[in-house]
């Protein structure tokens, strides 16, 4: 007679037994998916993609008018990415992170202060240049916002990140981008799904990169070995390598990602491990604060 203890033994092994049929059935499903690439000029571009962050930050304190020329200057498709906050008054302005005393000789949230007295900073405060002597620091380098690099570079295409946007900001972006004429050269992208959301359907046709939460799910499909039914809504996939020291890009998710058609961009900075050979054959592009060494490394040499 069996004991109770083996029936529960084999309910359980029944049920995992079941679990892992559904999860087979559910993964062969996702391979009947067809995708189509968005037909847009910026993802049908062949060409690989490097994305200064912060501009060239190697020579010049980051997000600064004189990094942004330098990072142009570097290579003739250079993308440079310029994260986005918006002043007390309404003015999208370059800012990297949420202190101002990060970067600048000023204090506190760069949100609650006012365009004037956020353009008034020296954006080179912090910057401890190649001696750590500060050599920027009082020289009058100065915080720029969307507009000003918008005319600063009229041709450059842009990675554009808002960060603490509310979703009824959507509006207000849409008719800032449009009034700069920059909608068909910047990829959209913002931490916050929402925003994303309602951005996008005011304007469907722009290029949006993945928020984190989203590539997070896609992420943990991959480890249940599902990854075919991961949901990637939109065209353009920007993602570090590790996060908190554990490969996040699995070679089973970065094959879904390229199968559902989307670019893969990898972020690149100071703390980035050695990145796995297997991957430079995936990814469409990176971002980077090093940009020189990005064109070194992934532009063919000149004939």
């Amino acid at each position: 007679m069996i004991s109770a203890f083996s029936r529960l033994v084999l309910m359980g092994v029944g049920v995992l037994f079941v679990l892992v049929l559904v999860l087979f059935g559910l993964r062969q499903v996702g391979f009947q998916r067809q995708f189509q690439a968005f037909d847009h000029p910026l993802v049908q571009d062949p060409a690989f993609w490097i994305v200064a962050l912060g501009g060239d930050a190697q020579r010049f304190p980051p997000y600064t008018k004189e990094a942004l020329l330098a990072a142009a200057e570097l290579d003739k498709d250079m993308l440079i990415e310029l994260p986005l906050h918006r002043s007390q008054d309404g003015v999208w302005f370059v800012f990297p992170t949420y202190q101002l005393e990060s970067v600048t000789d000023g204090s506190g949230f760069p949100e609650v202060l006012t365009w004037d007295q956020l353009s008034q900073l020296d954006a080179g405060f912090q910057y401890p240049g190649p001696t750590d002597n500060f050599p920027f620091r009082g020289k009058g380098l100065r915080l720029v916002n969307l507009e000003q690099a918008a005319q600063l570079l009229p041709k450059t295409r842009f990675v554009l990140t808002f960060f603490d946007p509310k979703a009824d900001f959507a509006e207000e972006v849409a008719t800032q981008i449009n009034s700069l004429d920059l909608g068909p050269r910047v990829v959209i992208r913002s931490p916050f799904s929402k925003f994303v959301r309602e951005l996008k359907k005011i304007e469907p046709m722009w290029i949006y990169a993945i928020d984190r939460p989203s590539l997070d799910r896609a992420v943990m499909m991959g480890r249940l070995r599902i990854e075919t039914l991961a949901s990637l809504p939109t065209d353009v996939v920007i993602s570090e390598l590790t996060r908190n020291g554990t490969v996040i890009l699995s070679q089973p998710i970065v094959s879904e990602i390229k199968r559902q058609k989307k670019r893969l961009l990898l972020i690149i900075d100071d703390s980035t491990p050695t990145i796995p050979k297997w991957i430079l054959s995936y990814i469409d592009g990176v971002l980077t604060n090093r940009p020189s060494w990005a064109v070194e490394q992934f532009r063919s040499p000149a004939p």
